[in-house]
């Protein structure tokens, strides 16, 4: 292996609380609910309905199940749906999703509104993100014999406590918080729901007793399926090669230098293709609102400087981005430079920017440090795998490929994870949809 990790991967779900000092589970979630409730005993409630309630921390792009699948799993789940949008938190800006939601904004309030309506089962979605990963370890301690299933997007403890404290501006608290949560869910909910997979990933949850879920993002969308099927454009050898790349690109790289993004680094996968005679690239920027002209304007500038071959853009739609697909030959997902550490959630996860390209029917190229996407884009012939070390020769290590090949092997891979997304659905299905399903707790 020629590249080091960030972090120790945790090596079983015990260790997640053995490592804050805890002798076990109840110790860890005792502390959590004193800290977040201020008291610690279970709640008792009375027996249940039969409704399903829908918890959510985050709008999209920060779920890893759609609206429409969850409506197709839960016909009667509870409306509105429970918001939790803690005061104070960067990512807290309103209430945005076209899904209706009644917002909640401490923990506290959120217990107590679960406890009213009292569902027979709960369906959570928490992140990193969001900082809401806790939220786990007090319902499962507050409602033991409720139904959960919890929804991960990523999981803190798979990322080093470098980047939770400088990116995502965590206390040590937050950090033990997370982990508590996380051991929580795996230990006592029912499912669990990862966009992660690989065999650390299932190493990992062997040892948990949750059932565990991978699903691909994004695919149980019919109209993004749609629009993957659109006509490609016809290529010939002697074409440019046109690359697409449509996720978030901050300014920090350019300004600050690549030490301070490990494992979020472009510009040199960019510069290497437009210094090139055979290759272009369309920047598609997530994170560039509208500001282009302000703090974008260095990075519009810089792209600027390779003759029309790194082209900017703002953020635009997901179907306008989907639409783009049409007339690319290649989607990007390289985002590691050979002396980055590598995060272990970087080689396990199945992240919405791949993901994208995925829909779009599109070859992919990507880095071998993303490891789960490197071994699937590899396993079906589906696109061009990059050692970092050799990012300068990219434009000569996709030019020799057999487009018809990978454009087959794309639409196999895509096939393939649809087939994966069904088996998550059909068992979450038979589990929560079945009256006289056996409860574990």
């Amino acid at each position: 292996m020629s590249y080091r990790f960030a972090s120790d991967f945790p090596p079983s779900v015990t260790y997640l609380t053995e490592r804050f000092g805890h002798s076990d589970l109840a110790s860890a979630l005792d502390r959590l609910c004193r800290r977040h409730l201020g008291k610690s005993s279970p709640a008792q409630a009375p027996p249940p309905d039969s409704s399903v309630l829908v918890v959510r921390t985050a709008n999209h792009p920060w779920e890893v199940l759609s609206e429409a699948s969850l409506e197709l799993l839960f016909p009667n789940r509870r409306k509105p749906c429970l918001f939790f949008m803690p005061k104070g938190y960067a990512w807290s800006g309103g209430y945005t999703g076209d899904v209706e939601a009644e917002v909640v904004t401490t923990a506290d309030h959120l217990i107590q509104a679960i406890g009213q309506i009292n569902p027979h089962s709960l369906y959570l979605q928490v992140g990193p993100h969001t900082k809401s990963e806790f939220l786990a370890g007090l319902i499962t301690a507050r409602f033991p014999a409720l139904r959960l299933i919890v929804e991960f997007y990523d999981m803190s403890c798979f990322f080093s406590d470098t980047i939770q404290r400088d990116v995502r501006d965590c206390t040590a608290e937050d950090i033990e918080d997370s982990w508590a949560g996380i051991a929580a869910a795996l230990t006592l909910a029912d499912d669990v729901i990862v966009k992660a997979g690989g065999d650390d990933w299932l190493r990992f949850s062997e040892t948990a007793a949750a059932r565990c879920h991978t699903f691909f993002p994004m695919l149980d969308n019919a109209f993004l399926i749609d629009q993957g099927d659109a006509a490609r454009r016809a290529w010939k050898p002697a074409d440019a090669i046109r690359v697409l790349f449509g996720g978030a690109v901050t300014a920090s790289e350019l300004e600050h230098g690549p030490e301070r993004t490990p494992g979020a680094n472009f510009l040199r996968y960019f510069e290497a293709i437009g210094r090139s005679e055979n290759c272009a690239i369309d920047v598609f920027n997530a994170a560039d609102r509208g500001d282009g002209e302000g703090r974008f304007a260095t990075l519009r500038s810089w792209c600027a400087g390779f003759d029309g071959k790194v082209r900017y853009h703002p953020a635009i739609g997901q179907a306008d981005l989907l639409a783009r697909h049409s007339s690319a030959d290649f989607g990007f997902f390289c985002v590691h430079y050979p002396e980055d550490p590598v995060e272990h959630v970087g080689r396990m996860a199945i992240p919405n920017r791949m993901m994208t390209h995925v829909c779009g029917g599109v070859p992919v190229i990507v880095d071998d440090r993303a490891a789960l996407m490197a071994d699937l884009v590899r396993r079906f012939d589906a696109g061009v795998v990059i050692d970092p070390a050799d990012l300068a020769d990219l434009p000569n290590l996709v030019a020799g490929r057999d487009m018809a090949t990978l454009r087959a092997g794309i639409q196999e891979m895509k096939s393939w994870m649809l087939s994966q997304n069904q088996v998550c659905l059909d068992a979450l299905r038979m589990v929560h949809q079945v009256p006289s399903a056996i409860h574990r707790h």
